[in-house]
């Protein structure tokens, strides 16, 4: 095998579509057309350009395009002939030649199901183990085209089988590549950056990306997931990356500023790199609004590292930006538990609050200092009130808020009531979901139209807007009103106990299942948002989730006691006054709709992004709950309760509402 393997398909045409199809590269559109529509004339790519006028709405020249298939029509007719040439003269290397030929011309012209059959079929026929593997990699190469993830996953792994039984030096590293730039496309960039430093120095898939782009992508994995002496060793002073470092725009003053501790320069640095290389890259876009936190998340424990405590004037300072930014920012990573440190509001300080062995590490020894692992330790700035230690990592943009939060739930516990028998006879008289709205406590800072269904935050603070029921499921009986809670409970009038105390229900017990047509399916209750506008995705904070009544409306949803909730800026989960934990994928961006799904018989909590299930979110939560949603910024929701001209994106829960199944 040559060490240069054709570009085939040519994955940067796919860069071009990626670049066409993302509104925040607007600047580059016209190149990227200009481009692309240039390859695709030069290779007669008909599928492709079928593909690419339907999915960017063009204007389909259908002249054009018959040109194109019958150009590849005779050269099909040509790949055709050579095949059966070699079966009827030549031996079984010819005709696994001409076979992959003949993938190579679908996966060239973008047709990607008659490339994977014909990829297949010279598979099935190739007796060699490397020209095996060679193959395999055609299948990823297609995958990473087409944006295939199963596909590149299934592949590498039968990629890693075949290695294992006997590959050579040359495609064990090559797989270390295909497989790094997978990683760094499902932001597992730990692993990204070790296979992209282990094949530094030996870089030959010329076929995937040019070697200036593949340290580009080394060191922009090496910054979010080295420690920082490594960082220092296998980046910053590897010779491979020194070579090219300074002819990569923004990349030596985003490495080297954050090591040496130049958080202004860093920052200036960070937003370059966002707008130049990963809102550029289809690879890390999906990540982006992640990968930028984590960033940050990572110069201000970096300098926190350095002091017990100091001022948010002089951390304004050190990053260049105001008070009022470091306030917020900072705040919301001590609510996700990222940053070990509290705020005294009242003081305007930030104290650390590490491990008292490392608290009381005043300065570091010099081989400590000498060997990068820490930047130096510059002992107090300023002190703060002992106090605000008890409070540790809480969800809370103020210690204040925090307080007043747990303050508010000690005051109004929650009220396991549902609607009077009159709520429930007008519930069941609109049908179950029409009933339903949005309902504000606050106007000044959200504001609610078009029956409930179109929420607004217009402040910039923590609000929450919650639904005028709970989820339950009404129903009228002849001479009675019955109801069933969340959790399953029933009574002949109304049930007015905690939820916790009602019975658990056995497999036997029929309680939680409605009949539907001729069917008995399992309640479930649902609802869904979709992002109308945000003003700010990356700075804004949207929460669905579902909440007990009374709730602190300066709260978001799972910031506060007995609440749930999902949040925009990290996909990350919460339930309790702590750190949240990893769930799902970041959201917030126009025409992003989240779902939130609950059982009531196991009291699981569902959450969905854009028709996808994102899997158990939590189990056990058995309450009366209310739909609620929030946010930290100016933005419009649209709500959908099921019971509107627009099904929901989630197929699974369409005919179920937030009063269980629709009427």
């Amino acid at each position: 095998m040559e060490n240069t393997i054709p570009k085939i398909p040519d994955l940067t045409l796919s860069h071009y579509r990626f670049i066409l199809n993302h509104s925040k590269t607007s600047e580059l559109h016209e190149e990227a057309k200009t481009k692309l529509f240039q390859a695709i004339d030069e290779n007669k790519m008909a599928p492709f350009y079928q593909l690419l006028t339907d999915e960017l709405k063009l204007p389909l020249d259908k002249v054009l395009l018959a040109q194109y298939q019958q150009a590849n029509k005779e050269e099909l007719q040509k790949l055709d002939e050579k095949i059966e040439d070699a079966e009827q003269n030549l031996g079984e290397t010819e005709i696994c030649d001409a076979m992959l030929a003949k993938a190579n011309f679908f996966a060239n012209i973008g047709d990607k199901e008659k490339a994977l059959t014909a990829y297949r079929a010279a598979l099935e026929k190739t007796a060699g183990l490397g020209s095996r593997i060679d193959i395999i990699f055609c299948f990823v190469r297609v995958g990473f085209f087409f944006n295939d993830d199963d596909l590149i996953s299934r592949n590498i792994e039968r990629g890693r089988s075949l290695i294992e039984e006997g590959g050579d030096w040359d495609r064990r590293n090559r797989l270390k590549v295909y497989e790094g730039i997978y990683r760094l496309s499902i932001r597992d960039f730990k692993t990204a950056a070790n296979l992209f430093l282990d094949t530094l120095s030996t870089f030959m898939s010329t076929e995937l990306m040019e070697y200036k782009e593949f340290v580009k992508y080394s060191v922009l994995a090496g910054a979010i997931a080295l420690k920082r002496v490594d960082l220092k060793k296998k980046v910053i002073d590897a010779p491979e990356v020194l070579e090219v470092l300074n002819e990569i725009p923004h990349l030596e003053d985003y490495i080297t500023s954050l090591y040496n501790c130049e958080y202004a320069k860093f920052f200036r640095a960070l937003a370059d790199v966002e707008r130049v290389h990963l809102r550029t890259s289809a690879y890390i876009f999906p990540h982006l609004r992640f990968y930028v936190r984590e960033m940050r998340i990572i110069a201000y424990a970096q300098l926190l590292e350095s002091y017990r405590s100091l001022t948010m004037e002089s951390m304004a300072n050190a990053f260049g930006v105001s008070e009022e930014f470091i306030d917020k920012d900072v705040s919301k990573f001590i609510a996700a538990g990222r940053l070990n440190c509290v705020i005294d509001k009242v003081g305007g300080i930030v104290e650390t609050n590490r491990p008292d062995a490392k608290n009381a590490q005043t300065i570091p020894t010099q081989s400590h200092l000498e060997s990068g692992d820490a930047p130096p330790v510059y002992g107090t700035q300023s002190s703060a009130p002992e106090s605000i230690h008890v409070f540790g990592k809480r969800h809370e943009a103020s210690t204040n808020s925090y307080r007043a939060a747990e303050e508010f739930s000690r005051k109004h516990p929650p009220q396991q009531l549902l609607p009077s028998d009159e709520h429930i006879r007008s519930i069941v008289s609109q049908g179950g979901a029409p009933a339903y709205q949005f309902v504000p406590e606050h106007p000044v800072t959200v504001t609610v139209s078009e029956k409930g269904r179109v929420v607004q935050f217009t402040k910039k603070e923590d609000t929450m807007v919650q639904t005028n029921y709970p989820l339950f499921v009404p129903r009228v009986q002849t001479d009675s009103v019955e109801s069933r809670d969340a959790s399953g409970g029933t009574d002949s009038t109304i049930i007015q106990m905690p939820v916790s105390e009602v019975t658990p229900v056995s497999s036997e017990n029929k309680s939680l299942q409605k009949s539907v047509g001729n069917s008995e399916v399992r309640v479930l209750h649902y609802f869904e948002i979709t992002v109308l506008s945000n003003a700010s995705p990356r700075d804004t904070t949207i929460a669905i989730g579902l909440a007990t009544k009374p709730y602190p409306s300066f709260r978001l949803p799972g910031w506060n006691l007995n609440s749930v909730g999902y949040h925009s800026d990290d996909g990350h989960k919460f339930n309790d006054a702590f750190g949240g934990r990893s769930y799902g994928p970041e959201w917030g961006q126009v025409g992003d709709t989240i779902g939130c799904r609950y059982y009531p018989d196991l009291g699981y909590v569902f959450f969905t992004k854009n028709g996808k299930n994102l899997g158990t979110a939590f189990t056990g939560m058995r309450y009366i709950w209310f739909p609620t949603i929030g946010a930290d910024g100016l933005c419009k929701l649209q709500i959908n309760f099921g019971d509107g001209k627009l099904p929901f994106r989630y197929p699974e829960a369409r005919g179920f509402g937030p009063a269980g199944p629709i009427q």
